[in-house]
């Protein structure tokens, strides 16, 4: 890690099927921004919701949400994640991008989709993605996967004395109903992987009606929020992750040595 990361979380409600409303969304709230910020991370599906007709939304690579996330990369030298529905050669996914001046570094495709309405639309995916921004190491993660602990799991090299990341990215639509376990299981994902937790989730009712109030918000290595956006407010977080305090933590608090 090469210092402090300045971050950026885009806590937005989010239109169903409208791309130019959610785009023009997401432009107005980077210009609160009062930092430069390393890494700006979106909700899940953050140009177009759920819905029941989210097939025809889906994009090729060069398609007008995508092309959004490399102008914003460009516009402010920063890392930008998010998902957007995707084309692909097994079916469409649930496609996270890791866009770095204004080039795709990354994908990841959701690899545990929810029952019911996502099964029908979105194939899985099956493979991690890990990027790295000024030194610091960032797996990506999208809404359910929070709840499998063991697809989350970090690593630890005993020879090299390396983690396998640092941070833990979770761009999320998680429902209002369910606010209590999303912000237990954030917690349990940076306690038990000794990692910090950036999780943005949207607010508003998505394309069947479920309400989303939120609950984006930074997480210590110890399970702690450090930062946190008022509940059903579109706003953004901005905060400084600390290197030094997580190296502390690891040299005092050495659980990797013992990870089975």
């Amino acid at each position: 890690m090469n210092g402090n990361l300045n971050v950026c979380l885009v806590q937005m409600d989010i239109h169903p099927k409208d791309k130019q409303a959610n785009i023009k969304t997401g432009k107005l709230l980077l210009q609160q921004i009062t930092q430069k910020p390393d890494i700006i991370l979106f909700p899940e599906l953050f140009s177009c919701g759920f819905s029941e007709d989210v097939t025809s939304l889906a994009e090729d690579e060069d398609g007008e949400s995508i092309a959004f996330l490399k102008e914003t990369s460009l516009l402010y030298h920063s890392a930008v994640v998010a998902s957007v529905p995707v084309h692909a050669s097994g079916g469409m996914v649930n496609r996270t991008l890791w866009v770095d001046e204004g080039t795709i570094e990354d994908r990841y495709d959701k690899k545990h989709l929810f029952f019911g309405c996502e099964k029908t639309y979105f194939t899985a995916g099956n493979r991690a993605m890990i990027c790295t921004k000024n030194g610091w190491k960032c797996r990506s993660v999208t809404c359910y996967d929070i709840r499998f602990p063991l697809w989350c799991r970090n690593k630890f090299n005993r020879q090299a004395h390396t983690f396998m990341y640092d941070i833990l990215t979770v761009i999320a639509n998680f429902p209002s109903s369910r606010a209590m376990q999303f912000d237990t299981l954030l917690r349990a994902r940076a306690i038990e992987n000794q990692c910090y937790v950036l999780a943005v989730n949207r607010i508003g009712k998505d394309g069947y009606g479920n309400l989303h109030q939120g609950n984006t918000q930074i997480i210590s290595p110890q399970g702690r929020t450090l930062a946190q956006v008022p509940n059903d407010t579109q706003n953004i977080l901005e905060y400084t992750v600390s290197a030094q305090a997580l190296s502390d933590l690891r040299s005092e608090f050495p659980i990797g040595e013992d990870w089975d």
